[in-house]
């Protein structure tokens, strides 16, 4: 017993650098953390959220989910450590997107237009023969019943409801086709608009149930994207069209969309209650991401305090406006438990300001009510 060598005493500093090594290599590479026998790297991150450092928790939780969500451009996720990289004066997606677009368009705009005017015309003359007894009108107008005042039962705020809408489990591209050309015949050119970008989401999901390719998802992906920005601009006093916009996006700017949104006449209970909660997962990927990765006390750190302070009432507000059964409910419960294991330790390395951070954001997310 006299020559036992005593271990060094923790240091906060290679704890650090540590967990931010490990939180990265579960974003580039998750197999080198799953590949750890008795599930030892998921244990890493789980006792990393008990950790007595608000840093050290987030960054567990990060970690987490890095290794669940696979790293590819277009993929869906919350808490996106590229969101960070993003944000630091880079121009947003939909700008680089539009002039790439551009610059093709010009260098082959006579082809592709020859190639749409011919499409369009076998599609007049020689519809497809499963559309013969599809009443695309109806549909469209139906699909754009959903997407503006949301599901008739909470049951179809798990899944899109196929069958009511389209008649069908697998609706088609050119059933989509036609039914964007059918609200555009009959002067609907709003509606056509909100068909079109819907279809889009909806190929997206498909796309992604159906194990298509990363490229393909990423080509409908970037399409969704172009089209919910250029929607805001043709109709900047439509409330559905910057929901679309912010829709599993992140980043201030989206927060600022969002109240735009919702300050729309139009902006439907339905369509308020789902901005509000596309504004909560924004401000909670913001808050954990920001004290993930920026060094304590920068600006950027102070700004991740900031959304995590904030993130208790945008829980609350979401919560009122949206059904209570439904599935952004199910996932705002979700979001206050993740806020609750966040902030419950209050014994921190960052002396008052964690502490009082946590303090705060722990009585306001106690008054939670579901």
């Amino acid at each position: 017993m006299e020559n036992r060598v005593m271990g060094r005493p923790l240091d906060w500093d290679v704890l650090r650098l540590t967990t931010d090594c490990l939180t990265w290599i579960a974003f580039y590479q998750r197999e080198a953390i799953l590949q750890l026998p008795c599930f030892t790297g998921i244990r890493m991150f789980v006792t990393f959220m008990l950790s007595p450092s608000l840093v050290t928790r987030c960054r567990g939780l990060l970690g987490l989910l890095n290794v669940h969500c696979v790293n590819y451009e277009g993929e869906i996720r919350l808490c996106d450590p590229h969101l960070c990289m993003r944000m630091r004066g880079l121009p947003p997606i939909e700008t680089h997107i539009q002039n790439t677009c551009d610059a093709y368009m010009k260098d082959h705009k006579e082809t592709l237009q020859r190639r749409v005017e011919q499409e369009r015309e076998e599609r007049l003359t020689n519809p497809e023969p499963e559309l013969s007894t599809f009443d695309a009108y109806e549909a469209g107008l139906r699909m754009v019943e959903y997407e503006l005042n949301g599901p008739e039962t909470e049951a179809n705020s798990f899944a899109y409801p196929t069958e009511r809408i389209f008649g069908t489990s697998s609706p088609t591209t050119d059933m989509f086709t036609a039914m964007e050309r059918a609200l555009r015949l009959n002067q609907k050119e709003y509606e056509a608009d909100v068909v079109r970008l819907a279809t889009m989401v909806l190929s997206l999901r498909q796309s992604k149930s159906n194990g298509a390719k990363s490229e393909q998802i990423r080509r409908v992906y970037f399409s969704e994207r172009l089209a919910a920005a250029n929607g805001v601009k043709k109709w900047p006093n439509s409330s559905y069209f910057y929901y679309a916009l912010i829709r599993y996006r992140y980043g201030s700017r989206h927060l600022e969309s969002g109240l735009r949104g919702v300050q729309c006449t139009d902006c439907t209970p339905y369509l308020a209650g789902q901005i509000c909660y596309q504004m909560a997962l924004n401000k909670f990927t913001m808050a954990v991401t920001h004290l993930s990765i920026y060094d304590h006390r920068s600006e950027w750190w102070e700004t991740g305090v900031q959304y995590l302070v904030q993130l208790p009432a945008s829980i609350s507000e979401a919560s009122k406006q949206i059904r209570a059964s439904s599935g952004e409910a199910k996932v705002l419960q979700l979001l206050a438990a993740a806020m609750a294991l966040l902030t419950q330790n209050q014994k921190a390395d960052f002396g008052k300001l964690d502490s009082s951070v946590c303090t705060l954001a722990s009585v306001k997310n106690s008054e939670l009510v579901f």
